[in-house]
């Protein structure tokens, strides 16, 4: 119980700026359904690269290290290396998403459903529930054992990087739900959610996640990313 709640305090961090892992990896394995230009092995450092960049929030880099402020699609289909494309498509997902929940007004919306000051952090919760029954992550934990030297030449310890990797993996094989029930248990302020709000967001949090809003936000959201990700799209960008 103990290495859970700690594993889910440290994969909490994903929540302050970016959306979550599952998240991220939903809309990655869309990306390769539209590109399928990498090989197995290729998509692996991808998948990675896409994840990584949020390890900032262990203290060992800074945002600027392993985010970009602005980026395109086409910048990261132009990316020659798998690992740093993934990192790219990570930063591309965090700008067209919260562009789009600012452009539809969900977190107002929400909080006639949940009131709470880190709403944000909520609405990234319930995509992840939302995503990690919408797909297939078997593969993840297999991904996730290695190590790339790519990672390692950050300068971030290899411990370090392993423990965010295993953080990873837990939310993955746990999901957000029962990740969020462990968070309850441990009756501890974890970054600013004091142990009162885990423990109202943990009683209605499958409720709210099944309400009208939230699905039809999850679907709408994967449509717009389908949308933008079509090569007529990016065509389209160009002319």
């Amino acid at each position: 119980m103990n290495k859970f709640i700690l594993s889910f305090s440290l994969s909490f961090c994903f929540l302050l700026n970016s959306a979550l892992p599952v998240t991220h990896v939903y809309f990655t394995k869309m990306y390769f359904k539209y590109y399928p230009k990498y090989s197995a092995e290729e998509q692996k450092l991808f998948l990675i690269g896409t994840v990584f960049p949020d390890i900032r929030y262990m203290g060992d880099c800074d945002r600027g290290d392993t985010h970009w402020d602005a980026i395109s699609l086409k910048e990261v289909l132009e990316e020659t290396d798998p690992f740093i494309a993934g990192m790219k498509f990570h930063s591309y997902v965090d700008i067209v998403r919260e562009d789009l929940v600012v452009k539809e007004g969900i977190y107002p919306k929400l909080k006639t459903l949940v009131a709470s000051d880190n709403i944000h952090t909520f609405l990234k919760l319930a995509e992840d529930e939302y995503y990690i029954h919408d797909g297939s992550y078997a593969e993840i934990p297999n991904i996730l054992a290695e190590v790339l030297p790519q990672e390692i030449e950050t300068g971030i310890p290899e411990k370090n990087i392993r423990k965010w990797h295993q953080a990873i993996v837990f939310l993955f094989i746990s999901n957000p739900a029962q990740a969020l029930q462990f968070a309850a248990l441990s009756g501890k302020t974890i970054l600013n959610i004091t142990p009162e709000q885990m423990q109202i967001w943990n009683k209605c949090f499958k409720t709210v996640v099944q309400d009208e809003l939230i699905v039809s936000w999850c679907k709408k959201l994967s449509f717009h990313f389908e949308e933008e990700m079509k090569p007529s799209k990016i065509a389209d960008t160009q002319n």
